[in-house]
């Protein structure tokens, strides 16, 4: 009985000690990110639309971009790719109508991608008061520069 009683308790002590989403994201400076992904693509997020993968068996997140400008890679006018579809946390997520900046990780053999270093890699296109387009990623921009960086903008024009 004390045994099945400790090994209960070891099990609570484990699902406990972390929340289930929770996640661990290397810090990677725009360098890295950059010599890491396979595609970057700046434009406007078209088509989001979650779905059940019947081959993988997981749900995924199928993005559509209308590409103004592609600064690494191939592709066309158009680019779709698909991540799988969790809430952990730096999970990059995508809206319809959202002009960003992509760092796309090479596709896997599934056919599965996402952006490099999570919301490191995905940046929403913001206006400032002069109407000067700077990106800003899921963290504030925060080490993209390195360790000490505190973050910032990131000015496109």
């Amino acid at each position: 009985m004390l045994t099945l009683r400790r090994a209960f308790l070891m099990t609570l002590l484990c699902l406990t000690a972390a929340p289930p989403w929770a996640s661990t994201t290397r810090w990677m400076t725009l360098a890295e990110c950059v010599k890491q992904a396979d595609r970057i693509v700046l434009g406007r997020c078209t088509h989001v639309i979650a779905e059940r993968d019947p081959d993988l068996g997981v749900d995924v997140v199928r993005v559509r971009i209308e590409v103004d400008r592609l600064v690494k890679g191939t592709g066309s006018r158009s680019i779709e790719f698909r991540q799988l579809a969790h809430d952990l946390a730096g999970t990059p997520s995508f809206k319809p109508g959202e002009e960003l900046l992509v760092l796309l990780y090479p596709e896997s053999s599934a056919g599965l991608t996402t952006a490099v270093g999570l919301a490191q890699g995905k940046f929403a296109i913001e206006r400032d008061k002069h109407g000067r387009r700077f990106a800003i990623n899921g963290f504030g921009n925060r080490r993209l520069q390195g360790e000490t960086d505190l973050g910032g903008s990131l000015t496109l024009e």
